[in-house]
């Protein structure tokens, strides 16, 4: 019967990794940077004034749902100065899709009508 060495093999050191040390730095990175809270001023708030067709029609702005157009068209929608993604839709039309750039001091209004599906 064959006799089985009792040695063991040694398995050689591995290197750290450098992607351990990335995460650390950034780790620490983000942990110098103040969060943001009340010393830091909200983006001030712009009106568009949104008229649309049908009235029923649903509005979404950068993909949260805001209201019916009905129910926006007496009061404007009040969005954060900068670039947004405004879409309209109901059932049985086809849906409209507009970006737009509120900036302060400009006032901007939205007329859509949308257009039937086809049957």
């Amino acid at each position: 019967m064959a006799q089985r060495s009792t040695r063991t093999r040694e398995r050689p050191e591995r290197p750290v990794s450098s992607g351990a040390g990335l995460g650390l730095a950034c780790a620490l990175l983000l942990a110098a940077c103040p969060p943001p809270g009340p010393g830091v001023p909200a983006r001030p708030l712009v009106g568009v004034q949104l008229r649309c067709e049908p009235p029923d029609a649903l509005i979404y702005v950068d993909d949260q749902y805001q209201g019916s157009a009905a129910a926006l068209a007496s009061r404007p929608l009040m969005l954060p100065e900068g670039m947004h993604r405004i879409e309209i839709r109901r059932d049985g039309y086809f849906p409209h899709f507009v970006e737009l750039t509120a900036s302060k001091g400009v006032q901007q209004r939205l007329d859509v009508k949308l257009r039937k599906e086809p049957y």
